[in-house]
């Protein structure tokens, strides 16, 4: 397994090929047996195989994301889509139930409800790539929450965050090098510094000779232009902070 996860890369590339019944099952499983911060149950999960939604989905974020020019059709050729959400439908319930009004919207319930849902979306990776499938995260369905909502459902306190697509692999993509992000007994803000340094030779020599769309560039010259781009994740941002005035 440990082999499986150092050798994983992201699929943008499926075979028209159904999971079975079993196998979603036990994916679902491994979903409903996530970690969640006090056992408070604050994330949900939808599971999507209907190739229809698959495809409205993938045109949905063709319409309203910026990278217009980006080719998303692997996203109704996957398998699945489990779209993974902030949920505090249940803990409206329960305070409810023994008359208590529940604290919203605070810094520290988001940050918790963000962490449980995307510890069961790794959760969900793992397993499928246990299984010998492919998956690609998708964090750019915040961008569409609108109208994910109305197409899935999502009715009362619960916000889509990413979503997961899995599949069989049909195009093996080439492992990208990794910069270092563990560090033993203290933080260093020199080593960072020095091995962001390294890693833009690392990766540009990766860009240079992989398979297929290679190009010169580098780490972070790509990364921070798109980071200091204000309107770049304008739609995330800000169908995210309604949703936060919505509690």
């Amino acid at each position: 397994m440990i082999n499986k996860m150092l050798s994983r890369t992201s699929i943008r590339s499926f075979e028209d090929k159904k999971i079975d019944d079993e196998t979603i099952k036990q994916l679902s499983q491994v979903v409903n047996s996530a970690p969640t911060s006090m056992n408070g149950q604050i994330f949900s999960c939808v599971f999507v195989r209907d190739k229809s939604k698959l495809k409205f989905i993938k045109e949905l974020m063709d319409k309203n994301m910026p990278s217009n020019s980006v080719d998303r059709s692997f996203v109704y050729h996957a398998s699945l889509l489990a779209i993974f959400c902030i949920d505090l439908n249940r803990l409206e319930y329960a305070c409810a139930k023994n008359n208590l009004k529940p604290v919203l919207g605070g810094l520290d319930l988001l940050a918790t409800a963000s962490g449980d849902a995307y510890i069961g979306a790794t959760m969900l990776m793992d397993a499928s790539i246990s299984l010998g499938l492919g998956t690609c995260f998708l964090g750019s369905i915040k961008g569409i929450t609108d109208d994910l909502k109305q197409l899935l459902k999502l009715d009362g306190n619960i916000f889509p965050i990413v979503g997961l697509l899995i599949g069989y692999s049909n195009e093996i993509n080439d492992i990208k090098p990794k910069m270092n992000k563990v560090y033993f007994e203290e933080y260093s803000l020199t080593d960072i510094k020095n091995e962001v340094d390294k890693y833009d030779t690392i990766f540009s020599n990766y860009l240079l000779k992989r398979n297929s769309l290679n190009k010169n560039d580098n780490w972070s010259k790509p990364y921070s232009s798109i980071m200091s781009n204000n309107n770049v994740y304008k739609v995330l941002e800000n169908n995210f902070k309604n949703w936060v005035k919505f509690n």
